[in-house]
C-alpha cells in the first residue's frame, strides 16, 4: 500500500471555530492579498504493498465479521476487501489548512450473491457508510454511503441529503466497478460517479463549512464504518484524500489496470495522451539519468531531470502519441513546468523543454522534427527548417525570447502549453499568449503544414533534455508533470482553464 507516512496523534479533537463563513476567516481580505484556495492531494492509499502496514492502517472487525484484508481483483489488481470488518487511517487533513471544501475519490464495488447463493432476497446495501469522519468519543459524525446519503451530526447542527429512508437513489450498482468522486464544499457537496455528474446540491439553509472544518479536525478517517449499520461486502481501491475543491482532472475516471494515460487527465475531446507520473506504467520511458520522485503538494510525483548531466537524460512518451495530428492537421501539447531545482536560466534558455522525432529513442545528435524551447521558441523540421522569426512573429518581436528570464524565476509551477495547425503556431505560458507566428507559402521558414503531411514520421516525443543536435548546453534539472497531447487546437481560453484548475 502507497501512502503518506503520518506520525502518531493525540486523539482530541482539535479546537476550530464552527461559525459563520465570516466567522473563521472568509471575509474578503484586502485587495491584492487574497488567498486563493489551492487543490492539495494529502493522501493516496493504493494498496499496492504486499501486506497492510499496522502503523499507516489499522484493521478491525465487527462482531462476527473478519478484518479487512487484500485481494486480487481481475480488473484492478490488489486491492482492500471488507467482509464484516473496518479500517481507519490517521486524519491526512490534519496537516493542512482546508479552504473551501475536502475531496475524495476512490473505486468501490460491492459484492452481489455468488451462483449458489440466494439471490432472491439481496438487497443492495445503501446505508453502511463508505468513508466517515467521526470526534474521538465518538459524539460527532460524518459519514457518506452508496445512496450518496451525506450526514452530519455535530454540537453545532445537523444536516444530511439522500437518506435512503426517503429514497433509493440508485447512484451505484452492486457488483461492478465504480469510480466516485466526491467535494464537500463550504456550499454544498457534489458526487460524480464514472465521470458523471450525480449530485450537486447548493445548501442555503446550513453552513456547510462546519461539515468541512469537522472533517479536517478529527484525529481519524474511517473506512466501512461510521454508521448506524454495518458494512455487507465490498472492496476498495486508490483512495485519495484532498484539500479542497477536486477539478474535471480528479473526476475523470482513471483507466482501470493502472494505466493514467488518456483517461486521467480528459477536459476536452481530442485528448490522446495524458499523464500525471502518479503510476509506474504509464507508457514513459526515461532515458538516461532522470527520475521520478515525489515533489508533494499539488503536483506528488513528478518526473525530474538531473542537473548538469549534458543530453543525457530525458523522458520518453509513447510511440506514436503525436500521429494522431496527421489526419486532424492540428495539435496541442501541454506540460507543468518547475525550476526549483534548475541552474541558472543561461544554462537552459537554448535548450528543448520538448522535441519530436521521427525515430526513437533519440539518440544525443539526433535531428527532431520540432522542438519547443524553455525561452518560448518554436523550431519546425518539415525537409527544411522553419525558425520562426521576429519578422514572422506577429507582434514583431519573439515576446518570449525578450523575457523568458523571467518566466521560471519564482520556481513555482508553470504550464506551458505550445498549438499546431498548418498556418499558425502559439507559445503559451499560464495561458498568457507569448509568442504566435502566421506561416504561409513554402520553402524553409514557412512551412507549418509538413508536420501534418509528415505525421506517420511524428513516432516519439521526448521531455526535458538536451538531445537535439548533440547542443551543450547543461541540462536543466527541471521537474515535469501533467503532460497532455490533443490532436486539436486548443483555444486560449481553454488553456487559461486549465491552469486555474492546477494554480
Amino acid at each position: 500500500m502507497k501512502t503518506r507516512k503520518w506520525p502518531a496523534i493525540c486523539l482530541a479533537i482539535l479546537t476550530m471555530c464552527m461559525g459563520s463563513c465570516q466567522d473563521w476567516g472568509q471575509m474578503d481580505p484586502i485587495p491584492g492579498n487574497q488567498v486563493l484556495p489551492k487543490l492539495e492531494l494529502v493522501a493516496n492509499l493504493t494498496f499496492d504493498d504486499e501486506e497492510l502496514n499496522p502503523e499507516e492502517i489499522q484493521t478491525f472487525a465487527y462482531p462476527d465479521g473478519d478484518i479487512p484484508i487484500l485481494v486480487t481483483d481481475e480488473a484492478l489488481g490488489q486491492v482492500l476487501e471488507l467482509s464484516g470488518g473496518y479500517a481507519r487511517i490517521f486524519n491526512p487533513l490534519n496537516k493542512v489548512k482546508v479552504q473551501d471544501g475536502v475531496s475524495l475519490t476512490f473505486w468501490m464495488k460491492q459484492a452481489v450473491p455468488e451462483e449458489d447463493e440466494d439471490a432472491s432476497a439481496f438487497e443492495q446495501d445503501v446505508t453502511g457508510a463508505i468513508f466517515s469522519f467521526e470526534n474521538a468519543n465518538s459524539t460527532q459524525r460524518m459519514f457518506f454511503t452508496a445512496n450518496g446519503w451525506l450526514n452530519y451530526e455535530g454540537v453545532d447542527g445537523s444536516y444530511e441529503d439522500n437518506n435512503p429512508a426517503d429514497a433509493k437513489t440508485g447512484l451505484m450498482s452492486a457488483g461492478e466497478w465504480h469510480y466516485v468522486a466526491i467535494s464537500v464544499k463550504n456550499n454544498g457537496y457534489f458526487v460524480y460517479v464514472d465521470g458523471l455528474k450525480k449530485i450537486e446540491k447548493t445548501v442555503s439553509d446550513f453552513d456547510c463549512s462546519k461539515i468541512v472544518q469537522f472533517m479536517a479536525s478529527v484525529p481519524y478517517l474511517y473506512i466501512g464504518y461510521g454508521s448506524n449499520t454495518e458494512n455487507q461486502k465490498w472492496q476498495l481501491d486508490d483512495l485519495s484524500v484532498y484539500r479542497n475543491t477536486i477539478t474535471s482532472t480528479e473526476i475523470a475516471v482513471p483507466k482501470k489496470g493502472g494505466d493514467s494515460s488518456v483517461e486521467g487527465g480528459e477536459l476536452y475531446p481530442g485528448q490522446v495522451f495524458f499523464s500525471d507520473f502518479e503510476r509506474e506504467n504509464d507508457g514513459t520511458t526515461i532515458y538516461g539519468k532522470g527520475n521520478f520522485t515525489d515533489f508533494g503538494g499539488n503536483f506528488g510525483r513528478v518526473f525530474q531531470n538531473v542537473s548538469g548531466a549534458q543530453r543525457s537524460n530525458y523522458l520518453i512518451l509513447p510511440e506514436d502519441v503525436l500521429s494522431h495530428s496527421a489526419e486532424t492537421k492540428e495539435l496541442s501539447i501541454g506540460v507543468w513546468v518547475n525550476a526549483a531545482n534548475a541552474g541558472a536560466s543561461s544554462d537552459y534558455m537554448w535548450a528543448p523543454l520538448f522535441s519530436a522525432y521521427a525515430s526513437g529513442p533519440a539518440t544525443d545528435n539526433g535531428t527532431p522534427m520540432f522542438v519547443c524551447q524553455y525561452r518560448g521558441i518554436l523550431q519546425v523540421n518539415c525537409n527544411g527548417w522553419c525558425d520562426f522569426t521576429d519578422a514572422q512573429n506577429t507582434a514583431g518581436a519573439n515576446v518570449a525570447y525578450h523575457d523568458a528570464t523571467d518566466w521560471l524565476a519564482d520556481k513555482d509551477w508553470h504550464l506551458y502549453t505550445a498549438v499546431f495547425t498548418e498556418t499558425n503556431a502559439k507559445v503559451y505560458f499560464d495561458g498568457v499568449l507569448k509568442n504566435e507566428w502566421n506561416v504561409s507559402g513554402s520553402g524553409d521558414g514557412n512551412v507549418i503544414a509538413g508536420l501534418f503531411s509528415n505525421g506517420s514520421d511524428l513516432k516519439y516525443i521526448c521531455l526535458g533534455g538536451n538531445q537535439a543536435w548533440n547542443w551543450g548546453d547543461n541540462d536543466p534539472g527541471f521537474a515535469f508533470d501533467h503532460i497532455s497531447i490533443y490532436n486539436v487546437a486548443l483555444t486560449q481560453e481553454q488553456i487559461k482553464v486549465l491552469v486555474n484548475r492546477k494554480k
